[in-house]
């Protein structure tokens, strides 16, 4: 299953557009959704219990928030429900994968608050890799791509598969210690 995922993964990567994943126009919040879902196969997270749920925030973003319940209702990602919350702030949250739209502001003290724990950072503000979130999604043309922080991966305890690295442009931050 992990191997079929990763093919589509991949596809929706290579071959340029989604519309030509999946054969028909898709919206750009719906393709956000797929690659956040995506990055959650992908990724490994300390001290996680085999039936906990993946916990999938999404900061100031109630499209994609909805967009997200919808594509992952029913879903599981080995023994792992999957469950999707909207939240208004970061404080106080137990996420895995956190979503921060570029509506939500001033993102260092973001990563000030969540500095040292393993929630995985997505968003889709530019500089957003480099300003010490993890993972980037950025428009190429008619295409979606993504930055992974590798650093900033690496401090929070998380582990990111090295086919999705492959796939990734990498960035740095100024944060490094």
């Amino acid at each position: 299953m992990k191997r079929l995922a990763f093919l589509v993964f991949t596809a929706l990567l290579t071959t340029g557009r989604v519309s030509a994943v999946v054969g028909a126009q898709v919206d750009t919040t719906d393709v956000k959704a797929a690659y956040v879902y995506n990055f959650a196969k992908f990724a490994e997270w300390p001290e996680f219990a085999p039936n906990d749920s993946i916990i999938l925030c999404v900061l100031d973003d109630p499209q994609l928030a909805m967009a997200l319940s919808v594509m992952t209702r029913g879903q599981r990602i080995g023994a792992h429900r999957l469950e999707v919350r909207t939240v208004g702030s970061v404080d106080g949250q137990a996420c895995h994968i956190l979503y921060v739209s570029t509506r939500a502001g001033e993102l260092a003290p973001i990563f000030q608050l969540l500095r040292g724990t393993p929630t995985l950072t997505v968003g889709d503000g530019q500089g957003f890799a480099a300003s010490g979130g993890m993972i980037e999604l950025f428009a190429d043309g008619d295409r979606m791509r993504f930055a992974v922080n590798v650093a900033a991966v690496q401090r929070s305890s998380l582990k990111l598969s090295s086919r999705l690295l492959g796939l990734a442009r990498i960035v740095k931050d100024d944060r490094a210690q």
